[in-house]
């Protein structure tokens, strides 16, 4: 994860992760969150590589899994992107793949949503509908 805006995918924080806002207060938090949830997984699934491991998982091929998480303070979901366990062989094909898979997701999903990427520490750029490099 990381701290304000700056979610990143994994442990090195080589590679930023990017996120929807959903934008509500905490009172509405818990049934409106656990629908966004959903239909952002709905979304995800429609991806020929994807399938469903949990309410907030999803395998993306045999090599990487896809998962949801709440931000900082619960106003938006963080589609982190991780390492499935490979036999050694495939360890580098896997390193290699990371970013691409990841980006062709993130291009699948902004099909749908708008989304966010940080910039730096507190701000982020908003990535309109169909705009994802």
């Amino acid at each position: 994860m990381g701290a304000g805006c700056y979610y990143t995918l994994n442990e090195d924080r080589e590679y930023r992760a990017y996120w929807l806002d959903v934008g509500y207060s905490e009172d509405e938090f818990d049934t409106l969150y656990e629908d966004e949830v959903l239909n952002l997984m709905a979304c995800i699934l429609e991806h020929p590589k994807c399938e469903e491991a949990s309410s907030n998982t999803a395998l993306y091929g045999e090599m990487f899994k896809v998962v949801l998480e709440p931000n900082y303070d619960s106003s938006g979901i963080v589609i982190n992107f991780e390492y499935e366990p490979v036999d050694e062989r495939q360890e580098g094909l896997q390193r290699h793949l990371y970013t691409k898979c990841y980006q062709t997701l993130i291009r699948h999903i902004n099909k749908d949503y708008p989304l966010r990427i940080a910039t730096s520490g507190y701000t982020y750029g908003t990535i309109e509908i169909g705009q994802a490099a």
